[in-house]
C-alpha cells in the first residue's frame, strides 16, 4: 500500500506541475490498474496482486509508449528492496 500510495502521489504531482506536456493526456490510463492493484492489496490476495501487479507494469509501459517516453520502461523487481539489511 506505501508503495501504491507513491505511485499515486507521483501521478498527481504530474498532473499538476507538468500540464503543458502531450504525455499527460495518457495517464488516465493508469487508474483503473491502480483500483485493481488497490483492491488485491485490500482483499489480501496474493495471486489478485500479482496478476494486477503485471498488469500495472505493462499499462505504465503502455502510457510510457503512447507519449514516446519509452525509454523509461518499468520491470517486475527481481530482488528485495534493502538487500544490504537482515530481517
Amino acid at each position: 500500500q506505501f508503495e501504491l500510495d507513491a505511485i499515486n502521489e507521483v501521478i498527481k504531482n504530474i498532473q499538476q506541475y507538468c500540464t503543458n506536456r502531450p504525455a499527460v493526456n495518457s495517464i488516465e490510463m493508469i487508474k483503473p490498474s491502480i483500483s485493481n492493484l488497490k483492491h488485491a492489496i485490500i482483499v489480501k490476495n496474493s495471486s489478485y496482486f500479482n496478476n494486477s501487479f503485471q498488469i500495472l507494469t505493462e499499462t505504465c509501459n503502455n502510457c510510457h509508449r503512447s507519449s514516446k517516453q519509452e525509454f523509461n520502461e518499468i520491470t517486475i523487481p527481481n530482488g528485495k528492496p534493502f538487500s544490504n539489511q537482515k530481517f
